[in-house]
Formats: C-alpha cells, structure tokens, sequence
C-alpha cells in the first residue's frame, strides 16, 4: 500500500491499549514517517536515518533499502525496536487512558508499506489477583 501526505489514516479504525505494533516500509520519497501510539509519535525520519521518539533521536540505518519497526506499548511506556534490532528506544510515559489511537502518515513524499500489522495485547495481570 502507498502511503502519501495527506492521505486518510490507515488505522484510522484500530484502537487499544495494549498493542504490539509490527510496520515495515520502503522510504520511496518520503522524508519521513510517523507511527503514533497512543498520541506518542515514532517518527522515522529518512535523510538522516534516525529514529525520533519523543525528541530522542536514535541512528536506525535502512536495511536493505526498507525499516522495520516494531512498538511495544503497555499502560506505563513503549518499546520501540528499528533496523533489524539495531536501534532500541524506550520511553516510560503516562497518557490519558482514554487515547487509545493508532496513527501512521508519510511527509515530503510518498512510502511504500510493506506491512503493517497490529496485535491486541491482553493483560499480565489477572482480574482479582493481588500480590
């Protein structure tokens, strides 16, 4: 699937709290695209190579012309892994409970996705338990 400026939300429809999120794309021309999670951006930003969540940046080399990103998000933070494991970012966060949103745009161009698949993740935590 193309992804262009301005083009409708993809995920538009998806909503979770918890979520295992697997994108892979080819940059095409494209200068940079951004997965929201949550109302936090990942942004992939293509001239300079670099993964970007929330103002860290992170060097995340193309492999084999294409990124692959995977965000692990929970109720406390997310997890974000790029370029074949290369890059590694987390980030502890608290978001509104009610921002269960799932977001992904291109800038300055047009990408390719090659995947983009969303895994619902259930809790670790049973209902009634405590430790």
């Amino acid at each position: 699937m193309e992804l262009s400026p301005g083009q409708q939300n993809p995920l538009r429809e998806v909503e979770c709290e918890l979520a295992d999120v697997e994108l892979e794309f080819v940059p095409g021309t494209a200068r940079s695209l951004t997965l929201s999670v949550r109302g936090v951006p990942v942004e992939y930003d293509v001239v300079r190579q670099e993964l970007v969540v929330a103002g860290q940046r992170a060097a995340a080399p193309l492999q084999a012309g294409r990124q692959r990103l995977r965000v692990l998000c929970d109720r406390t933070g997310l997890e974000v892994f790029a370029s074949g494991g290369l890059c590694y970012v987390p980030l502890p966060f608290n978001v509104s409970s009610q921002n269960r949103s799932l977001h992904v745009e291109a800038r300055g161009g047009t990408a390719k996705l090659q995947s983009l698949v969303v895994h619902e993740l259930g809790s670790a935590w049973q209902r009634g338990s405590e430790r």
